[in-house]
């Protein structure tokens, strides 16, 4: 048995060292650009398979995309850089020729998709990438909707007077220096960081990982969930007015606030306020501790 499986290991490890050497496998570069004017885009959806993707901030009154990095050689006639202009609507592509969101094993991972929006303020944002990293910086927009299966999404300077919702599968979460009304943040492995956001309603909903709030201004109602992982929230000044309800199945809460009156104080739970409790801070966890300091 020992010696199938070794056998069976040095089938695979020759395999992989055929893949990467054979001529097929020969990286090339990619340096492609585009331009589109922005005046009737309302609405853009930006997709890609694992390239990352990067959106940032310019004064000109200009959309410019720009695909740069490395890929296979053989595959580099597989993927297109597409924007396609529906009425208000533009949609701006980086895929494989069927038009689908897929991983390949030497796949466009090693390229980014880098867009350079103006300052006007859009109706609707989507970013999407299956397995490739998420950078936004300074973008402004009504509704924005991030999404990942695997990759690291790290969002800063964002303004919205609506909405701003966060997906991944696996990957880490950074909020920063950002504006909105409501925001929602999914995951089913990851941390999540947040520091200095400014909305009124906040759900952090996450399986594993640990979640770091670093909390300027303070949110009108917040709730979090999590099976597995510590949170913690640290206010930047005395919170004035706050109630705090935490539950946990084997986490406990430390709360080391000023003027924190507690309601119930006992085992894997924690209610109490300071001042009249108007904003909320509810927290449910199967197995993590909650720290508020």
């Amino acid at each position: 048995m020992k010696k199938l499986m070794s056998l069976l290991l040095i089938f695979i490890l020759g395999l992989v060292v055929f893949l990467f050497l054979r001529p097929g496998f020969e990286k090339v570069t990619l340096k492609e650009e585009k331009e589109i004017e922005i005046a009737k885009i309302e609405q853009l959806q930006l997709l890609t398979a694992s390239a990352d993707i990067e959106i940032i901030a310019n004064a000109a009154n200009i959309v410019k995309v720009e695909l740069k990095g490395d890929i296979p050689k053989s595959m580099k006639d597989e993927y297109a850089l597409n924007l396609v202009e529906e009425g208000s609507r533009l949609k701006i592509s980086y895929l494989s020729n069927d038009n689908r969101l897929k991983w390949k094993f030497g796949s466009e991972k090693d390229v980014m998709l880098q867009v350079t929006l103006p300052e006007k303020v859009l109706k609707n944002l989507i970013v999407q990438t299956t397995s490739g990293d998420i950078v936004s910086k300074d973008i402004s927009a009504q509704e924005l909707d991030f999404r990942s299966t695997s990759g690291n999404q790290s969002i800063r300077g964002l303004k919205s007077n609506e909405s701003l919702a966060i997906e991944t599968v696996s990957g880490d979460i950074t909020l920063k220096g950002s504006e909105t009304n409501d925001f929602s943040i999914d995951s089913t492995s990851g941390n999540v960081a947040i520091n200095s956001l400014v909305s009124q309603n906040g759900r952090i909903d996450i399986e594993s990982g640990n979640i770091n709030m670093l909390i300027e201004e303070m949110i009108h109602t917040m709730n979090i969930e999590t099976i597995s992982g510590d949170i913690r929230s640290t206010f930047e000044r005395p919170p004035e007015s706050l109630k705090i309800d935490f539950k946990g199945t084997s986490g406990q809460a430390v709360i080391k606030l000023k003027k924190f009156i507690y309601e119930d104080n006992a085992e894997n739970k924690a209610v109490g306020e300071t001042g009249d409790g108007a904003n909320l801070l509810k927290v449910r966890t199967t197995s993590g501790d909650f720290i508020a300091n």
